[in-house]
């Protein structure tokens, strides 16, 4: 059973990610080094498939977006304006896997803005990366961060406070 707020990051590919075990060793190994747990979303990606299970990690294939992310203590993501909305919205410390077109934009975006690390584009994502991007988010500044930036976006109603959340990035 999930906890609110529980020690999860949420790793999330909605493109065919070419060398997906691969990827998925890296996130297992990054999730190892830091301690940490994580949910893979097997999705469109191909994540997930693990020579042996990891009490560490936890397998899905689809959940909505604006429930699990209230579940997670920050995201791993492709960038997508509508999943970096939501993860915003559930005030998670984000980090951008840009595949394509404007998911290099929000993830500089998240990364100005100090709710996130640096973008790491597909094809240099690596283990390293991934483990330095993991601590980025665990920072404490990282939360105080993003706390002014939600503030500034929650004097609006609330339908709107996600994308005002989004365009002051």
């Amino acid at each position: 059973m999930l906890t609110f707020r529980s020690n999860f990051l949420f790793m999330i590919s909605w493109q065919p990610v070419q060398e997906s075990d691969k990827m998925t060793k890296v996130i297992v190994e990054a999730l190892e080094i830091t301690q940490q747990r994580g949910i893979l979303n097997k999705g469109w990606g191909g994540l997930g498939d693990l020579a042996e299970p990891k009490n560490f990690v936890y397998l899905l294939d689809n959940c909505p977006h604006d429930w699990l992310f209230l579940q997670c203590m920050a995201v791993v993501h492709h960038g997508g304006a509508g999943t970096t909305a939501a993860g915003l919205k559930a005030a998670c410390p984000t980090t951008i896997v840009p595949f394509f077109g404007d998911q290099p934009f929000w993830g500089e975006r998240v990364h100005a803005k100090g709710v996130g690390p640096a973008p790491i584009p597909v094809d240099e994502f690596s283990l390293r990366k991934l483990v330095d991007a993991i601590y980025f988010m665990l920072d404490p500044k990282v939360i105080t961060n993003f706390l002014q930036t939600w503030s500034l976006s929650s004097k609006i109603i609330f339908p709107i406070a996600v994308y005002n959340c989004i365009w002051q990035l």
